[in-house]
């Protein structure tokens, strides 16, 4: 009997040891296969629900259209905003005004710049007197930059005209040879129309009303008191007593068509051929494992003569498009030259800006900024300084602000803005940029040892 009971124990012993057995096994599958479901990314356990990736997918989509759309309201605030209200801006701009005549002539011209003064939208009209400046410098003056545009009355303007009405002058007379306006053509050419043409045409147009209501009527009325017959050259005469001619003192009448994108799309387009060849760059240097352990010497040995090369070819390039499509405008070796090195100078400087942003921004924001870093050069070098608002001065930090006031000096031939003004920005920010590009080696380095990117395999 005991022995019968020891040996069931035994055997309840031996089933109880072989249940933990198995189930000890059990659940190291069971543990082995979570295991194998998790490194497959699928569901381990039923508490969890499954990501739903279609909420993902919109709420990443979301997130960069947020994105988008904060990037391109800010730019294009900054891009408009510099245009915005530039016409009550225009008191701004500075006319000379010189009376060479000193009689009736000169008088109503005087009276329309007096009447002119004052309102926002008209310049602001500086009379200077006759011994001040002579005709020589009048234009002068204007070439420079000094003024935006200048009106004089030639002198015994009034002598020859009062010569012809009163019958006493039979000989050809040229109403237009009463005033001269002067302007720069090649300065703001896209505006230059709205400010200094219209504008002085306008003042032009004001003083032969003042004289014809100041003189020709009394003159008529004489005339018609003492029954004095007017010749058909009177009478002709005092219809159109005064009138005007231009005087550009550019190189040439810069009135080719596509003048007004030198400010605008030719700067697009530096930017887009600098970041273009920049990303080329960047990426077969990837590829082919240049960024690996290289030194900061020898990674400015390979990469110097590459972007300087590129520059000049790519200053090359603009420059010979605009000397392609100038039509009449006259140009020389200096002009081409000059055009040529500013060209690449800005070429350099926006590459090497580039470059940091590029080595520092990670990729998916480099978009981005590199949009920013277009509009806000275009938006400095679109609008002048005088119309927009006060904000927008801080525009003079950007550099294709100062490499658009060289070019107008160089297009006028030594005119427009003096090249003291903008050459010390251009140096400074070819200094500071190309500096910055010597910090630039360690982030290349860490990406480079962090594998190829996305899409290259290693052969």
């Amino acid at each position: 009997m005991n022995s019968s009971m020891e040996s069931s124990i035994v055997e309840s012993d031996a089933f109880k040891e072989t249940s933990v057995e198995v189930k000890m096994k059990d659940q190291s599958r069971i543990s082995d296969g979570e295991k194998g479901l998790e490194a497959r990314g699928e569901q381990t356990s039923p508490l969890k629900s499954p990501p739903n990736r279609k909420v993902l997918f919109y709420k990443k989509l979301g997130i960069s259209c947020v994105l988008i759309s904060v990037v391109f309201w800010v730019n294009l605030c900054w891009l408009l905003g510099s245009y915005y209200r530039g016409s009550e801006n225009m008191n701004r701009t500075k006319m000379l005004v010189v009376d060479y005549d000193g009689s009736s002539v000169g008088s109503a011209l005087l009276s329309a710049v007096n009447e002119a003064n004052g309102p926002r939208t008209n310049p602001t009209y500086i009379i200077a007197t006759a011994e001040s400046h002579n005709t020589q410098e009048v234009e002068r003056a204007v070439f420079v930059g000094k003024y935006w545009g200048a009106i004089f009355s030639t002198a015994n303007a009034t002598a020859r005209l009062d010569a012809v009405i009163k019958g006493t002058n039979s000989s050809e007379y040229v109403a237009d040879d009463a005033y001269m306006l002067v302007g720069n053509s090649a300065r703001y050419t896209a505006f230059y129309s709205e400010i200094v043409t219209e504008n002085l045409e306008s003042v032009a147009e004001a003083a032969k009303t003042y004289y014809m209501q100041q003189n020709i009527a009394s003159f008529l009325g004489e005339s018609l008191t003492n029954g004095t017959t007017l010749s058909s050259s009177q009478i002709q005469t005092m219809l159109n007593p005064i009138g005007y001619k231009s005087i550009d003192t550019s190189y040439g009448p810069f009135t080719f068509g596509d003048r007004t994108l030198l400010n605008t799309l030719m700067i697009v387009v530096v930017v887009l051929g600098q970041f273009f060849f920049l990303m080329s760059l960047n990426g077969l240097s990837m590829v082919f494992g240049l960024f690996k352990n290289v030194s900061r010497t020898d990674y400015f040995k390979t990469r110097l003569p590459i972007s300087s090369a590129w520059a000049i070819l790519a200053g090359l390039f603009v420059t010979s498009w605009q000397m392609v499509f100038k039509e009449s405008y006259p140009i020389n070796a200096r002009l081409f030259f000059s055009l040529w090195t500013l060209y690449t100078v800005f070429s350099v400087i926006i590459f090497d800006v580039l470059d940091i942003l590029t080595a520092f921004v990670p990729a998916q924001y480099i978009p981005f900024c590199m949009f920013t870093w277009m509009i806000t050069n275009v938006a400095s070098a679109g609008s002048p300084p005088e119309l927009s608002n006060v904000f927008f001065r801080v525009s003079y930090f950007f550099p294709a602000r100062a490499m658009w006031f060289a070019e107008q000096h160089v297009w006028s031939q030594g005119g427009a803005y003096d090249l003291s003004l903008s050459l010390p920005i251009l140096a400074a920010w070819l200094v500071v940029a190309k500096i910055g590009t010597i910090f630039t080696v360690d982030p290349r380095r860490k990406a480079a040892a962090a594998g190829p990117p996305r899409g290259h395999s290693k052969r």
